[in-house]
């Protein structure tokens, strides 16, 4: 029999002993957990559900093949109950599309506030490669990319003080603009003309010269308008970001309380009920 570590599918019971491992170590799939972003403590986890599994089997295959069976099963549950099969579904592993679920709504939040986030707090992860590939220090790099997105996701929104500068910037910049422009002379009725002595050539470049700055200074306010526009979109989208999270926040302890009244059977059944509602309302918006 091969070894796992060069299987790309494992087995259903595999997989299934897997999950039965996982299950009881929250600290390896849930990003509230408090010891979450303690990578070595979650590396020792990881290579010793490995070694159970195959001598030969590495940690990071095993936590790879955990999130691509996760993702899997979880699908193959929701299809289930959206198509009313709740008689076929697996109630021991409904953990799994819990977990999924809060995967998916941590993605689209990541994506919301932008992937430039992400990537600064990437470079400031450490670059060691011994440190990230490392199997049995249980320190990888994919343990840093976890880190660098739920930094991206608590981010805190742009302050006012920082939409006040741009305000007080555009007026500057337009005086400064302003007083760069060559001076016009009006002329006066019966007033005396005074005599120039400017050769040809240079009254030629003169009046090619102040076209060319005005257009600057007028290209210079427009860029100024778009990214003030720009700016008032981005905290439109996150302040009503943060009111869908303050809501289903709301919303999750409520249902959290309501459900550790019930009894373990009847537990399951709620959460049938409420995945099979969700997974309905999902499918009607697109």
């Amino acid at each position: 029999m091969a070894s796992l570590e060069e299987t790309r599918d494992w087995p259903h019971a595999v997989v299934l002993k897997l999950f039965e491992l996982v299950k009881p170590e929250p600290v390896l799939y849930d990003p509230t957990h408090e010891s979450w972003s303690n990578t070595i403590l979650k590396g020792r986890i990881w290579t010793t559900i490995a070694k159970e599994l195959d001598p030969h089997l590495s940690s990071k295959k095993c936590r790879d093949r955990f999130q691509y069976n996760k993702k899997r099963y979880a699908n193959e549950i929701r299809k289930q109950i959206a198509s009313g099969d709740v008689s076929g579904v697996n109630l021991d592993l409904m953990w799994l599309v819990n977990q999924h679920e809060n995967d998916e709504e941590k993605e689209n939040h990541h994506h919301l506030n932008g992937s430039k986030m992400v990537e600064g707090n990437k470079s400031e992860s450490p670059t060691n490669e011994q440190e990230n590939h490392d199997p049995e220090s249980g320190i990888h790099s994919h343990e840093s990319d976890e880190e660098a997105a739920t930094a991206a996701s608590t981010t805190n929104p742009i302050s006012g003080s920082t939409l006040m500068d741009i305000f007080n910037q555009i007026p500057a910049e337009t005086d400064s603009a302003d007083e760069e422009r060559p001076l016009k002379r009006r002329k006066r009725k019966n007033s005396i003309p005074q005599k120039f002595e400017v050769s040809q050539n240079g009254m030629h470049n003169f009046n090619q010269s102040e076209p060319h700055e005005i257009a600057q200074v007028s290209s210079h306010n427009n860029n100024a308008f778009i990214e003030l526009l720009s700016t008032f979109k981005s905290l439109h989208d996150q302040q009503q970001q943060k009111q869908i999270e303050q809501e289903c926040s709301i919303f999750g302890r409520q249902v959290e309380i309501d459900l550790r009244r019930l009894t373990h059977q009847n537990r399951a059944k709620a959460r049938l009920a409420i995945t099979s509602i969700l997974s309905d309302l999902y499918q009607q918006q697109f």
